[in-house]
């Protein structure tokens, strides 16, 4: 497995917070360019899931990847966008900690790891 100290996960949230607090203080474009729009993928009816191609990207998860969730009924909302903390075995038995972007009630601290609502455990 490999996982980041409470303190380095501590530091990717202070980052990830500042940079949601600069974002916040530029001013709205009317558009702006999607880079793997081939890769995004719109439901059409509740319940529906990504096409395999998108899901089997074939490599682990590592410590710092960014990622969006995408479960529609999960424990946060789909689409919360999230870091990696943690990796915990690999292949298809593959396990995540998730510091979260946002606060979300459905969220834990991780056993302490990272601040309360933030964290989620997830399939890799």
């Amino acid at each position: 497995y490999m996982a980041l100290a409470p303190s380095g996960i501590a530091e990717v949230q202070k980052s990830v917070d500042c940079i949601y607090k600069r974002l916040r203080s530029r001013p709205a474009t009317a558009s702006e360019l999607v880079r793997g729009g081939h890769r995004l993928f719109r439901a059409e009816e509740p319940g529906n899931r990504p096409p395999e191609k998108l899901l089997a990207l074939s490599e682990d998860k590592v410590i710092g990847q960014r990622g969006i969730y995408v479960k529609a009924k999960g424990p946060v909302p789909c689409g919360a966008k999230a870091t990696v903390v943690g990796v915990y075995g690999s292949g298809h038995t593959q396990e995540l900690e998730l510091l979260l972007d946002k606060d979300s009630f459905g969220a834990s601290d991780l056993h302490g790891r990272v601040q309360g609502m933030r964290g989620l455990m997830a399939p890799g």
